[in-house]
């Protein structure tokens, strides 16, 4: 797993990149959070994470080299072993296979046809479908494979230099060596036959179990998919997709999964298939989770369900990582696993950079967030991040807000705070806000200063605002609320 970041330099917008500032020194936590706006340069991270993992990812990470850069891509991370991986020349000096991925390639590469290739290049999505034991037993017909091509090049060599002999003893042996390999590949032969058996054996028991997970993330996630066959047919795996009472066969030609399904469905049915190979993983506690939006095309009721699971499986695993679009979603997710660090990725002219994200704060919206605002002047005075013209027009949003809360049955929504103010004033013993009497004076005090400073007062801009002045009337305004 990747333990803390040490430079980026040369990948899409990561023009420059140097884990050494004070804001974040580029480690990464068991539970990771990544927000970024459109083009900001989720993909392209994602993408880096990818080519971790084999060199063919690695070899594909050139599509996303800087446009314009005079230099190739170069990254460097420390991984949790504390040894330090480069990325130079189209590879790494170290990959982990304990990665597991989900994005828009997944997306595509599993909704179609699982191609399973054969012995001498086997396909991408080989493991996730067989499962551990049946990997085991591949590669050891992969050994066998390998010592029978061996013994075959050994016979051709020694008939060639059968050729060039003439005295008997050295052609007798040479004959006895060949038949000997020839014995010795037809024992290889019968071997790796009876461990092929035993590998679909052990495929097949897997695809069953497979298939029920699969159809329980699909029921789970709301939608009416399920596969009701996964076959083996030459080097693929196809599978039958069960669609309002119609069975489609993955890989038709006739009827198209990928026009018949819509975006929806295809990112379920994908999603489905990771998680369930994920829930099938033995060692699930050593692997590191990367979900790239994962919620894609989702309704809500989806995405409360895809959170719920997402947290589960981030518990499991050894770390995990989720990138999106969707602030909402990270802020949900937070709110689930509070230990996760949040962290944006942010693009500039010069280059993205990646950056600690308050998305507590930055999701706060309305009188919330102006509350926040008053909250830390009033304790940190000019020692906030706020400027004092910000903070003066949080002022009657927020004794507005609370007035309409506490009194909703007698304020129409054309009424303001100065309304509020002439119904104290005139209130008589008995009125409902004859019990405001005692608090009109401070309130009245409010709204006079705050008046001051808005954009009605065509001077607004060019009063002074004294901040310790500001500062008393961001503590009096919590006065008041707590005697509404």
């Amino acid at each position: 797993m990747i333990h803390q970041f040490i430079s980026i330099k040369n990948v899409g917008n990561f023009v420059n990149v140097s884990f050494k500032s004070p804001q974040w020194n580029g480690i990464l936590e068991k539970y990771n959070a990544f927000y970024a706006d459109n083009g900001s340069g989720k993909t392209t991270l994602t993408q880096i994470f990818k080519s971790t993992q084999e060199a063919k990812f690695a070899q594909e990470l050139l599509k996303k080299r800087t446009l314009d850069s005079t230099s190739g891509i170069d990254i460097v991370y420390m991984n949790d072993n504390h040894q330090r991986c480069n990325y130079t020349n189209a590879r790494w000096n170290n990959y982990d296979k304990k990665i597991d991925i989900f994005d828009s390639y997944y997306i595509e590469d599993n909704v179609y046809i699982i191609t399973l290739g054969n012995y001498q290049d086997p396909g991408s999505y080989y493991e996730v479908v067989v499962g551990d034991n049946a990997i085991k037993t591949y590669k050891e017909i992969i050994a066998l494979v390998a010592k029978r091509k061996k013994e075959k090049t050994r016979r051709r060599n020694w008939s060639s230099s059968l050729k060039e002999l003439v005295d008997e003893q050295p052609i007798t042996d040479i004959k006895a060596k060949i038949k000997n390999s020839q014995k010795l590949s037809i024992e290889i032969g019968k071997k790796i036959a009876t461990l092929e058996e035993k590998q679909v054996k052990e495929a097949e028991e897997f695809g069953m179990k497979y298939l029920s997970k699969i159809n329980f993330f699909l029921t789970k996630l709301g939608t009416q998919l399920q596969i009701t066959k996964l076959n083996k047919v030459s080097s693929r795996f196809v599978y039958y997709v069960s669609i309002a009472g119609h069975e489609l066969r993955s890989d038709s030609r006739t009827v198209s999964l990928k026009h018949t399904l819509s975006e929806g469905e295809k990112n379920c049915l994908a999603f489905a298939f990771f998680l369930a190979r994920l829930d099938l993983r033995s060692d699930i506690a050593d692997r590191s989770v990367i979900f790239d939006d994962p919620i894609s095309s989702l309704d809500n009721n989806r995405r409360n369900i895809t959170l719920n699971v997402l947290t589960r499986f981030a518990k499991s695993c050894k770390q995990f990582i989720l990138l999106s679009h969707d602030m909402k979603f990270i802020n949900d997710f937070k709110t689930k696993i509070e230990e996760t660090q949040v962290l944006k990725i942010v693009k500039s002219q010069e280059s993205s950079k990646i950056l600690p994200f308050d998305i507590k704060r930055a999701s706060l919206t309305g009188i919330f967030k102006d509350i926040l605002v008053l909250r830390e002047f009033a304790e940190k005075g000019e020692l906030s991040d706020h400027d004092p013209r910000d903070v003066v027009r949080c002022l009657r949003p927020v004794l507005e807000g609370f007035i309409r809360l506490k009194y909703y049955k007698h304020i129409a929504p054309g009424e303001w705070l100065g309304n509020f103010i002439n119904k104290i004033r005139n209130a008589n013993k008995g009125d409902v806000f004859y019990s405001q009497k005692n608090n009109l004076h401070d309130i009245e005090d409010i709204n006079d200063y705050s008046k001051t400073y808005h954009h009605s007062n065509p001077n607004y801009m060019e009063g002074p605002i004294v901040t310790s002045e500001l500062r008393s009337y961001c503590k009096l305004i919590f006065e008041v609320i707590e005697r509404l």
